[in-house]
């Protein structure tokens, strides 16, 4: 098993969560152990990242959570990749508005989380 510094050298370069010296375009998003199986991170929408006029474009509010899915894992010590992901969208996120992303570890099952 690794540790969770280990798990996020190998992601250093992510384009939400990598270091601006290794990627530049990067969002830059931190995350933190919060309980056991849970990491919490925060992020400010700007305007390069809207969708439609004024919102926040789906593919990166995705992009957001299966960073927080991946981080709740590397504070487990454990690498891996998204093999599938649902997202249900409940709300419009706008523009200016600060963020909170939650990853929780609900199940796992035959190396599956």
């Amino acid at each position: 098993m690794n540790n969770y510094q280990d798990c996020k050298q190998s992601h250093s370069q992510c384009l939400v969560c990598g270091d601006a010296t290794q990627n530049p375009l990067s969002l830059q998003c931190k995350f933190f152990a919060d309980g056991k199986d849970q990491v919490v991170g925060y992020h400010k929408v700007n305007r390069q990242l809207q969708g439609y006029n004024n919102l926040l474009h789906g593919g990166v509010a995705s992009s957001l959570v299966d960073a927080a899915m991946t981080h709740c894992l590397f504070m487990q010590g454990i690498k891996a990749l998204t093999a599938e992901m649902t997202v249900r969208f409940v709300a419009p996120i706008k523009v200016g508005d600060a963020i909170k992303i939650v990853g929780r570890i609900v199940s796992q099952r035959m190396g599956m989380y």
